[in-house]
């Protein structure tokens, strides 16, 4: 079957930076494209994928509704951004939702969780978490995870029911009966706290409210 190949020009309205706007200038392929004019949407099958200079999204099923400039993409979705220094967020999902009006995407996941893995290019570090659902806000540079929260690294583990992620300030605020498991060759470190901050950058770990916790040797 032939691939069809185009290019979207669509610019977000709200993207004063037309290069970083989820669509801007996407090359997308896929095995079947339908354009239904009634319902003015384009719905494209199998081996799906669109890429730019920042975004990346593949899935095996995709609509696009022109009338509230909504994306819909299910069955194995992967979307990656693509930051300064080589470095770059990424998730892989069951389905997606990206609205052009409000530059959000919400990703869920029935079995397993979404997984969102943070790349630093500079001190090839990883930073990956897992839970039931994702909301990404392109304009804040924010993401919340929702439900059953797991983050995991080379030296801790952590988890809360809800956690928000800011990359300007590279932290993670996790916000609901929070634990953390800290561990090296020599200590495990575990607390337990209503509220948790964890600094990608600094690797500093804060603490508050209801703060309770004990470091073993191994």
């Amino acid at each position: 079957m032939n691939i069809i190949i185009f290019v979207l020009i669509l610019i977000n309205v709200y993207g004063s930076d037309k290069t970083d706007s989820f669509l801007a200038g996407s090359v997308v392929k896929s095995d079947e494209w339908i354009i239904d004019k009634k319902k003015d949407k384009e719905i494209f099958k199998n081996n799906v994928s669109f890429k730019n200079a920042i975004y990346t999204m593949k899935t095996d099923y995709a609509v696009y509704d022109r009338n509230q400039k909504l994306w819909f993409a299910e069955g194995r979705v992967y979307l990656k951004r693509n930051l300064n220094n080589n470095s770059y967020i990424e998730s892989y999902c069951d389905s997606a939702k990206y609205d052009e009006n409000y530059q959000k995407a919400v990703m869920l996941s029935k079995n397993g969780g979404v997984k969102t893995v943070f790349f630093d290019g500079i001190k090839k570090e990883i930073y990956t978490t897992y839970s039931i659902a994702n909301e990404a806000d392109l304009r804040s540079k924010t993401i919340t995870f929702e439900k059953e929260f797991k983050l995991i690294t080379s030296s801790l583990t952590a988890i809360s029911d809800m956690a928000v992620y800011y990359e300007d300030t590279k932290e993670f605020e996790l916000q609901k009966q929070s634990q953390v498991l800290g561990y090296n060759n020599e200590y495990l470190i575990f607390f337990s706290a209503d509220k948790v901050n964890i600094n990608r950058e600094t690797k500093f770990i804060r603490a508050w409210d209801n703060v309770y916790g004990n470091i073993k040797r191994k």
